[in-house]
């Protein structure tokens, strides 16, 4: 080994705060990840966080593979071999631009997907049989993560869900591009069929600080559950928005749904429409008496002229009768 040579390696290392980055190393910890899962002879190199290692500026997982290989030659086959069955990193950018929600979505679509044992069912129309391979698409529970509690933020479920589509979802990477395909085209879908649904709640949001403790409240009440909405599952088992508006977007992906989804959203909109009326109106009570015609007509010029409905007016001209006899 040449004095060049070292300096050259030692060029090529990047120190950084976790660990280093050894760039003659041509594979990262992802690849290395990927490669260990599918090996199943070098268990006791399986990170105990894996999300982290994969995500990290390091590849010292690779590195520790780099060394049970002999050969450079072997090696550098075996990281083309990887990178041949991986999807790129390009096909999973789009990933990284989704909201909570969205990703919340995906993450259900995905479980659910599995439960049904639907993976292939929905691909096998838009993939040619000749290149089916003889295992099927499919989820491996046993490396399936989920969130560790209902306050992740939106970076840490993007990983989740990238970890998940990287290793969990099993399968020829034909069948897995075509999967992505279809994870993309269900999300867009199920944002035009909920659009009204989910503007309604951002909107009312955006515009009322109290809405969102309402509607969390509204759509965990033991009456809002029972009223008529049997055949639909429950839609805020969390008690965040985020998963709520998931949940919507997920169920309207499924037509027998959106019959109910839609009765739902009517009986939100009425509940919700009473509340701001009870607040509105909070401290006030009906009044029963009559007035003259001619009153009824000044009544209403007067509050054409200042722009009031007839009941504010009304208090205006109490209140200022009434100032006006204090002030003799």
């Amino acid at each position: 080994m040449t004095l060049n040579y070292l300096v050259i390696r030692m060029y090529m290392k990047k120190n950084i705060a976790d660990g280093t980055f050894d760039y003659l190393v041509k594979m990262t910890n992802r690849e290395a990840l990927y490669w260990i899962y599918q090996d199943h002879k070098n268990n006791s190199l399986i990170p105990e966080h894996p999300i982290i290692v994969v995500n990290k500026e390091s590849n010292k997982l690779a590195q520790k593979i780099r060394n049970i290989f002999r050969s450079e030659t072997e090696f550098q086959q075996l990281v083309i071999e990887v990178k041949s069955r991986m999807l790129s990193l390009n096909q999973l950018s789009w990933i990284k631009k989704l909201n909570k929600e969205e990703v919340l979505y995906l993450d259900k679509l995905i479980c659910d997907l599995s439960i049904k044992r639907e993976f292939n069912s929905i691909l096998s129309p838009t993939l040619d049989e000749s290149i089916m391979p003889k295992r099927n698409l499919y989820l491996n529970q046993s490396l399936h993560h989920k969130p560790v509690n209902n306050f992740e933020n939106a970076p840490r479920l993007t990983q989740i869900l990238t970890f998940n589509i990287d290793y969990a979802v099993e399968g020829n990477l034909d069948m897995k591009t075509a999967f992505l395909n279809h994870l993309q085209s269900s999300l867009k879908e199920s944002e035009i069929k909920s659009k009204e649904f989910i503007s309604f709640i951002n909107n009312e949001k955006k515009y009322n600080n109290s809405f969102e403790d309402w509607l969390l409240n509204h759509c965990n009440s033991s009456n809002f559950i029972l009223k008529a909405h049997k055949h639909t599952p429950s839609l805020c088992q969390n008690n965040q928005i985020d998963y709520l508006k998931a949940n919507i977007k997920y169920y309207y992906d499924n037509d027998s749904n959106i019959g109910n989804l839609k009765l739902i959203l009517k009986e939100m909109k009425a509940a919700w429409s009473q509340k701001k009326h009870r607040d509105k109106n909070n401290g006030k009570r009906a009044c029963n008496f009559q007035l003259t015609e001619e009153s009824i007509n000044l009544l209403n010029k007067i509050s054409k002229q200042n722009r009031r409905k007839k009941n504010e007016m009304l208090e205006i001209l109490i209140e200022k009768a009434w100032l006006e006899r204090d002030d003799r």
